[in-house]
């Protein structure tokens, strides 16, 4: 069985979660329905991104890394998709003909 690290998002105002599971599409929905306090505020979430692990353990390492302060800014320059927008356009490495993509 996969252990997943995901990190969910709220489009509107920009809020974030990151966390683990077994079972994405379940927590997925329970975030989306209201059934987490920490989340319960902001419906519905998407998911950015998620990432498989082979153990709980490797899941719940790499979770924790991601929200210590050096996992956190490695995240957002290498896995955070508005990041890495913000990131290409800062540096115009994003054209202005797929800016409107953004």
């Amino acid at each position: 069985m996969s252990h997943h690290v995901l990190r969910l998002l709220y489009p509107h105002p920009a809020e974030c979660c990151i966390g683990s599971t077994e079972d994405l599409k379940s927590r997925l929905i329970k975030h989306s329905e209201g059934d987490v306090p920490h989340t319960s505020e902001f419906t519905p979430w998407k998911v950015e991104v998620y990432f498989a692990f082979e153990t709980r353990e490797k899941a719940a390492a790499f979770e924790d890394d991601l929200k210590s302060g050096s996992g956190h800014a490695f995240a957002k320059r290498h896995f955070w998709f508005e990041s890495l927008i913000d990131s290409l356009q800062n540096s115009n490495r994003l054209s202005e003909s797929s800016r409107f993509l953004v």
